[in-house]
């Protein structure tokens, strides 16, 4: 299962796929999600499952 990763809020109202150097060939491709003059530059990202952590390990995670 996949999440969706939020990098930036960018303006231009253009679909673009980056190129993103990786180490892994199996990482997510990071592109934009237009809507009017503004773009979410955005990937997937795998699921974390944050049940294992205790109340205070997760709240990091929130900030």
């Amino acid at each position: 299962m996949t999440a969706t990763y939020l990098y930036a809020i960018i303006p231009t109202k253009y679909e673009i796929v980056f190129d993103v150097a990786s180490e892994n060939e199996d990482d997510y491709q990071v592109y934009t999600i237009p809507h009017n003059n503004l773009a979410a530059v955005v990937s997937a990202s795998p699921l974390a499952d944050y049940k294992g952590l205790k109340r205070d390990e997760a709240a990091q995670y929130l900030v």
